[in-house]
C-alpha cells in the first residue's frame, strides 16, 4: 500500500503515456500477462489482491488490457518496471526497446523468442517452433511448471534429440523444479516443432500428464469419449456432485469463471449437472480426462469416474451387449425386485469388489440400486454381462430375462417395422397361437424363437393386450429370421395375414386397414386422409444454431417421435409435447448433427399413422468478404471475415 502511494503521489509523464498508447494492440497481442503480473507484484507495483484480480480475467488479452489500464496512475517507475519485465519475464526485448523508443516494431533481425538465450543454447535453421506451439506453451505455462518432472522430462528430451547436452545441463542443475520447468519452458520455444512433440511425448509417458499433453495438443473430443458420455449421461446427472466438479475444472483452466458463474446460477443440481456435460461434448480431449480426475478426486463419484474411464481391448463388453442392456434396462429395473442377491453373486464371481458393493447397498431404494449396477457393468467387459445374466437365472429365477439379453438383436429396420405397427398388432393379434408357434422346438427348418422360459413369461401375462406387448418386447433381442417367422406364425390364421404383409411391407397401412375393414366390417376411415399422412415427406432447412420447432396436427394417440427410425430417449435439447391434437418437437440449437429424418408417430382407431419430416442444413456463408473499388489513387479493398458461431460457442 506504500508503494502505492508513491506511484499515485506522481503521475506518469506525457510520453510514457502516449507510448503506451500508441503500442497498445502490440502489446496485448504478444504480452503474456501472467508472467507479467507475477514480475509487477515482485516489483511492488500491484499488490496480491490487484494480482489475484488480473489471474481471474477471463482471457489473456482482458488480462494485458487491465494491466495497462492500471500502469498511467502508478507513475513513471511502473513504466520502467513494465519495460524490465518485457525484457527479464515475457523475453520480449525488442518490444520493450519499442516503448522506449530505441527499437523498430516487430524488428526482422530478431525472433523475440530468443531474446536473454545463453549463447550455447542450440537454435535452429529457420523460424524455430511455430507461433501456435509457443502459445499453447505460453497459455498452459502454469499447468506445466507444475506437472512436468523435470529429471524424468529431461532424459527423455535428450534421448529425443529435443535439447542439447549444453542445455541439459544448463537445465539440470537448477535447485528447485520451478527452477528447472521455468528454464526448460525458456529453451524449448527457440527449438522446431519436432520438441513440442516431444514435449507432449514425455508428458504422456514420463509425468502421467496425457489431459495436459492433449490440451497443448488441441485434441478433439474423440468419438468414443463422447460415446461413453451420451452412455452415462444419466447415471452423471444424477449422481453428480456438480459444485466441486466445477470448482477444480476452473483451478485447472479448464473452465472460465464466467462459464462457471453461469452454470452456479441454476436452481438445482441435476440441471447444473446438465449444463456441465452440454459444454464437456463441446470441448477438447483433455478437458474430458481432467474431468474424469475431478470425478475421481471425489468419494461418492469415483464409480463414475470408473464409467468413463477408457476400458482395455481386454475388457471392453462387446457393443450389441451394451445396446442389449440400454435398451431393456426400463424392464430390467421392473423385473428385478431384489438387487443384492445379483450384488452378493457378482461379489462372489470377482466382478465387483465389496467396496464397490458396499455403495451400491447405500444406495436407497430397489430401483436405484438396480440403475447403479446397470452402470458399473459395461466398463466390467462381457465377462461381467455373462455373470449378470447367470445371477438373473440362478440367483431371481427370471431365464426369461436373461434369454431375452443373450439374443442376437434385430437391425434397425426390422425393429423399426415392429414399432411403426405395434399399436395394431397389439390391438388385432391373437397371442396364444403365436406364442406357440415361436416356441415351438426346431422342425423343418423353422428356428425356435423364444426359449420356454421366454415363452411361459408371455402365457403368464393376465390380459390379452399384455400378452401381445410381451411378445413385441421380447422379439427385437432375436434375430432378423425370428422377424420371418413372426410373419409366417401371423399368416397361419386368416384374420391375421394381412398384419404380415403389413410388416413385410407388402400392404401399404390404408390397405391394411382395408384389409380390417373386409375382415371384420369395421368401419374406419381411410388413413390415406390423415393429417399425419397427407403432411408426410415435408422438408425444412435450419441455421446451425437456429431454434426449430416440428409441428404436426392431426388427432391421435401414443404419439412418439423417431430420428432415424431410432425412439428419440430423452435428450438436452429436444423438447416434446403434444395435446392430442398439436404434437410438437423443438430442438433448442440445430447442429448438423441433427439433421435428417424425423418422425412421428401415433395410433388412431384405424391404425397407425407416421409423419416424417427432413431436417437440412443451410450452407454456413462463413469466410472472408472483399469489397474492391476503384479511387483517383488507385485500386482499394477491404477484406471482412465471418465466422459463423453457435450461441453456446460464442459464450465460451
Amino acid at each position: 500500500e506504500i508503494a502505492m502511494q508513491e506511484f499515485k503521489s506522481s503521475a506518469m509523464s506525457d510520453e510514457h503515456k502516449l507510448a503506451l498508447k500508441r503500442h497498445r494492440t502490440t502489446i496485448v497481442e504478444h504480452v503474456n500477462p501472467y508472467l507479467m503480473t507475477d514480475y509487477l507484484l515482485a516489483r511492488g507495483i500491484i499488490t496480491s489482491p490487484i494480482a489475484g484480480e488480473l489471474r481471474r480475467s477471463e482471457s489473456q488479452p482482458e488480462a494485458v488490457e487491465k494491466i495497462l489500464d492500471m500502469l498511467p496512475s502508478r507513475g513513471d517507475p511502473a513504466f520502467y518496471a513494465f519495460c524490465d519485465g518485457l525484457r527479464d519475464s515475457c523475453q520480449l526485448a525488442w518490444l520493450a526497446d519499442l516503448l522506449e523508443g530505441g527499437g523498430t516494431k516487430n524488428p526482422s533481425f530478431a525472433n523475440p523468442s530468443f531474446a536473454k538465450t545463453p549463447s550455447f543454447v542450440s537454435l535452429p535453421d529457420g523460424h524455430g517452433m511455430s507461433e501456435k506451439y509457443k502459445k499453447e506453451l505460453i497459455r498452459y505455462r502454469f499447468h506445466l511448471l507444475e506437472h512436468i518432472i523435470p529429471e524424468r522430462m529431461l532424459y527423455h528430451l535428450l534421448l529425443r534429440k529435443a535439447i542439447t547436452p549444453a542445455e541439459f545441463k544448463l537445465v539440470d542443475r537448477e535447485m528447485t523444479k520451478k527452477g528447472a520447468n521455468e528454464q526448460l519452458l525458456s529453451i524449448l520455444p527457440t527449438k522446431d516443432d519436432d520438441a513440442f512433440f516431444a514435449l507432449c511425448e514425455g508428458l504422456r509417458g514420463d509425468c502421467d500428464a496425457g489431459w495436459l499433453a492433449d490440451l497443448l495438443e488441441g485434441k478433439e473430443l474423440q468419438s468414443h469419449q463422447k460415446e461413453l458420455l451420451i452412455s452415462h449421461r444419466q447415471a452423471l446427472v444424477d449422481n453428480m456432485k456438480p459444485i466441486p466438479i466445477i470448482d477444480f475444472l476452473v483451478s485447472k483452466d479448464i473452465l472460465s469463471i464466467n462459464v462457471a458463474q453461469d452454470i452456479k446460477k441454476l436452481k438445482t443440481a441435476r440441471e447444473m449437472n446438465e449444463k456441465l456435460l452440454d459444454i464437456i461434448m463441446t470441448m477438447k480431449s483433455g478437458a474430458f480426462l481432467m474431468f474424469i480426475v475431478a470425478l475421481r478426486m471425489l468419494p461418492d463419484n469415483a464409480w463414475l469416474a470408473d464409467l468413463l474411464e477408457e476400458p482395455t481391448v481386454d475388457t471392453v463388453m462387446r457393443r450389441d451387449r451394451r445396446d442389449m442392456l440400454l435398451a431393456y434396462r426400463s424392464i430390467i429395473l421392473s423385473n428385478v425386485k431384489d438387487t443384492d442377491k445379483v450384488t452378493e453373486y457378482l461379489v462372489k464371481m470377482e466382478v465387483l469388489t465389496p467396496a464397490q458393493a458396499d455403495d451400491l447397498n447405500s444406495k436407497r431404494g430397489n430401483e436405484a440400486k438396480c440403475g447403479r449396477l446397470l452402470d458399473m457393468l459395461p466398463p466390467r467387459g462381457d465377462e461381467a454381462f455373462e455373470h449378470f445374466c447367470a445371477a438373473l437365472r440362478t440367483r431371481l429365477h427370471l431365464g426369461w430375462l436373461a434369454d431375452t439379453l443373450e439374443g442376437e438383436g434385430m437391425t434397425s429396420a426390422k425393429k423399426l417395422q415392429l414399432i411403426r405397427h405395434r399399436a395394431v398388432l397389439v390391438d388385432k393379434m391373437a397371442p396364444e397361437p403365436i406364442i406357440t408357434y415361436l416356441s415351438q422346438s426346431q422342425v423343418v427348418g423353422k428356428p425356435q424363437v423364444f426359449t420356454k422360459a421366454m415363452g411361459n413369461y408371455v402365457i403368464n401375462a393376465p390380459l390379452r393386450d399384455e400378452r401381445n406387448e410381451r411378445i413385441l418386447d421380447l422379439l427385437p433381442s432375436r434375430d432378423d429370421l425370428a422377424f420371418d417367422v413372426f410373419c409366417e406364425a401371423l399368416r397361419t390364421m386368416a384374420k391375421q395375414a394381412f398384419l404380415a404383409d403389413l410388416l413385410d411391407g407388402k400392404q401399404t397401412a390404408v390397405q391394411s386397414v382395408q384389409s380390417v375393414q373386409s375382415a371384420e366390417m369395421n368401419g374406419a376411415l381411410p388413413l390415406a386422409q390423415h393429417p399425419f399422412n397427407l403432411m408426410s415427406g415435408t422438408s425444412v432447412r435450419a441455421h446451425r444454431g437456429q431454434q426449430v420447432i416440428l409441428e404436426v396436427k392431426g388427432e391421435a394417440k401414443n404419439v412418439r417421435w423417431l430420428y432415424e427410425g431410432e425412439l428419440i430417449p430423452p435428450t438436452k435439447g429436444l423438447h416434446k409435447k403434444s395435446d392430442g391434437f398439436k404434437h410438437e418437437l423443438r430442438i433448442d440449437s440445430m447442429t448438423p448433427e441433427l439433421g435428417g429424418t424425423y418422425t412421428c408417430e401415433g395410433t388412431t382407431p384405424g391404425g397407425g399413422v407416421a409423419c416424417d419430416i427432413t431436417i437440412s442444413m443451410t450452407p454456413e456463408l462463413g469466410g472472408t468478404y472483399t469489397c474492391e473499388g476503384t479511387t483517383p489513387g488507385g485500386g482499394v479493398a477491404c477484406d471482412i471475415t465471418i465466422i459463423v458461431m453457435t450461441e453456446q460457442e460464442l459464450q465460451l
